[in-house]
């Protein structure tokens, strides 16, 4: 299994160029970069995280037992989803399934992207906010002016009025 350069790079933190001098064996990755590529790997490979472990001198993170999703459950927040969003679930577990491999292989965990998406929405949701009251004082902005014109023009009329000669 080979990770891209950039999305591994990203996960522990280092320059895609520090990878290459690393591969070419010009340099070698500090213990904690070493560390971090091992337990990137771990996750997807226990293998290959094994062979790149010995080689870089490096012991195995521990594993942790990959907890269960019960399939009842899964389904339960697909529906839900697909329900708000008016489209059908097996169109969203696509979709999802793609979104969450991408986000996975970028090394990141359920709970990073959950707390992101969360603030992400409350910012959404703030401009959202902002756009829709800058209409609203758009709008008073213009009645003010549209207010201003006609008292400008009811005052012409009635100085025109009061400078037209009475018959007498």
């Amino acid at each position: 299994m080979r990770a891209a350069p950039g999305v591994l790079a990203r996960a522990i933190g280092v320059d895609p160029r520090s990878l290459a001098r690393w591969e070419a064996g010009k340099s070698r990755p500090r213990a904690r970069h070493a560390q971090a590529m091992v337990a990137f790997f771990a996750v997807r490979d226990a293998r290959l995280a094994a062979r790149l472990a010995a080689a870089l001198g490096q012991p195995m993170p521990p594993m942790r037992a990959e907890p269960t999703l019960p399939v009842a459950t899964l389904d339960a927040a697909t529906l839900l989803a697909a329900d708000a969003l008016d489209v059908p679930a097996s169109r969203l577990r696509t979709v999802l399934s793609r979104w969450l491999r991408v986000l996975v292989e970028a090394g990141f965990d359920a709970r990073t992207v959950a707390d992101r998406l969360e603030s992400r929405v409350a910012e959404l949701s703030r401009a959202s906010e902002a756009r829709s009251a800058a209409p609203a004082a758009d709008l008073a902005r213009g009645a003010s002016a549209v207010r201003g014109a006609d008292e400008a023009l009811r005052g012409d009329e009635e100085r025109r009025s009061a400078e037209v000669p009475r018959p007498a």
